[in-house]
């Protein structure tokens, strides 16, 4: 997502831009955040380990992106009904966002904000959809790599639970074995 991000920096202005990937329900997570300036390492917006995290629910043009699979671009957030709810993007007055589609599946989206009004065109939108398409591919391929990791350690896990049951098995057929070949047992057999 940092090789994206500072890429999309050449194509598209910003003074923030977020790569937001769906994570169930009505929420988005930031993968990814680059803000031009990068705010000090001491500043209380700035928390690393604890990514922004929004609710579709509470923004109706993030809603609309994902819904419709649609870009959507804002000239001048001012003039944007409800702007001011827009958790984490209330400063921004120029805005764009574009889903992230691959495989036909929406994954989540591009938002690019820029403190300027009327900054963005519909060629700066068209850089940003460009930009989308690797994007997705990265999000969904994470998302694959993590559900073969976690079958993989399912798996890992039923063949150690084959092994103890095998070793178990054969562990009781030693004892019949055993227990076949001994005088009582012939005893008890003939009875």
């Amino acid at each position: 997502m940092k090789a994206l991000l500072g890429s999309l920096e050449e194509l598209v202005p910003h003074t923030c831009a977020r790569v937001l990937a769906l994570e169930g329900g009505s929420n988005v997570l930031a993968l990814g955040e680059r803000q031009i300036p990068a705010p000090p390492q001491t500043s209380p917006k700035y928390h690393p380990g604890f990514p922004l995290t929004l609710t579709t629910d509470e923004s109706p043009l993030l809603m609309r992106v994902l819904e419709e699979r649609k870009s959507v671009l804002v000239s001048d957030a001012k003039l944007e009904k409800d702007w001011e709810t827009f958790k984490g993007h209330a400063h921004f007055r120029s805005w764009l966002s574009v889903p992230l589609i691959a495989s036909g599946e929406c994954w989540g989206l591009l938002s690019i904000g820029h403190t300027d009004p009327n900054l963005y065109t519909k060629d700066h939108l068209r850089r940003g959809e460009l930009l989308a398409v690797p994007a997705a591919a990265a999000i969904q391929n994470a998302r694959l790599f993590a559900r073969a990791e976690m079958y993989a350690s399912e798996l890992e896990k039923r063949l150690l639970e084959l092994r103890d049951a095998e070793t178990a098995l054969e562990a009781a057929q030693r004892g019949k074995k055993v227990a076949e070949n001994s005088p009582e047992y012939d005893r008890k057999k003939a009875n």
